[in-house]
């Protein structure tokens, strides 16, 4: 908890000068950082987070490398497809199995982008397609598994709003996790919601920052048609991100702090991202 709450003094005090005197900073000629994607242009996207956290009496080392594709075909429509890893690595000398590694969910969407002066408004469908078994069996054994182990479809909508050198944001995603057969029974999860905002800051024309709040909500399952009452019900999450950033001509890089606020005493998860970005029209010439 005070690391999160050194983490908040730190961003906002950083942020608040910038935020108070953006028009400002966009007449020093601040480079603009603009959320849209150009025209047939393909992002390529490389992830490695990492976590450490107490199990028993010792640690487990996480890492999850990922992949992300996105292809703009034009300014207002958006295809992406992300595909995360799971490395777990347990200390303890005396467990049956210290290592475990697992294909995540395959995460598919799609965005269509409205413009409305500076602000700018993506919405569109995302589904999952799980390639890792996850039972409920291997749930009550603790079995790691890198992915919810359905299939899931939903929609999200999302704004930000540009005032340089600050860009704002929200956003709004539901998903629901499609029934899934067990040995004995049949479940499905009637909604997942994900609520974010935040701010991005850029320092000058090659840094900055930005700070965001994430709030998830999760709705008990259903099994054969009846509410899980043995489940802890609704379920909910807070978690503050803090990110700096330095933009390249055709790329980006951003390391990423990720602290939960609740539940409590989540371990604090370590981001690296490295993006590069192609103009495919331009390579055919």
């Amino acid at each position: 908890m005070k690391t999160v709450s050194l983490i908040l003094a730190l961003a906002l005090g950083m942020a608040g000068p910038p935020w108070l005197n953006a028009q400002e900073k966009a007449e020093e000629g601040y480079q603009r950082f603009d959320m849209v994607r150009k025209p047939s242009e393909f992002t390529a996207e490389g992830t490695l987070r990492f976590r450490t956290e107490t199990v028993g009496t010792d640690q487990l080392y996480t890492f999850s490398p990922g992949l992300r594709l996105e292809y703009s075909l034009a300014t207002n429509h958006t295809f992406e497809a992300s595909l995360p890893y799971t490395l777990s690595i347990y200390e303890s000398l005396e467990a049956r199995q210290r290592l475990y590694y697992a294909l995540g969910d395959l995460q598919l969407s799609y965005e269509y982008l409205h413009q409305s002066g500076h602000v700018n408004w993506f919405l569109g469908p995302l589904a999952s397609i799980p390639l890792t078994p996850n039972t409920e069996y291997a749930a009550r054994e603790g079995v790691l598994s890198a992915g919810s182990g359905r299939y899931t479809a939903g929609a999200k909508v999302s704004v930000t709003g540009i005032r340089d050198p600050v860009v704002w944001n929200g956003g709004l995603q539901y998903t629901v996790g499609l029934p899934k057969k067990e040995r004995f029974l049949t479940a499905w999860q009637p909604g997942n919601m994900q609520i974010s905002a935040g701010i991005t800051d850029l320092l000058n024309e090659q840094f900055g920052f930005s700070l965001s709040l994430h709030q998830g909500a999760n709705l008990p399952a259903v099994t054969d048609g009846i509410w899980d009452k043995a489940g802890s019900g609704l379920t909910v999450s807070t978690m503050f991100q803090l990110e700096a950033f330095s933009l390249f001509e055709h790329g980006y890089l951003r390391i990423v702090l990720e602290a939960y606020v609740y539940p409590p005493q989540q371990p604090i998860t370590t981001k690296f991202v490295y993006g590069r970005q192609f103009t495919i029209r331009d390579a055919r010439k």
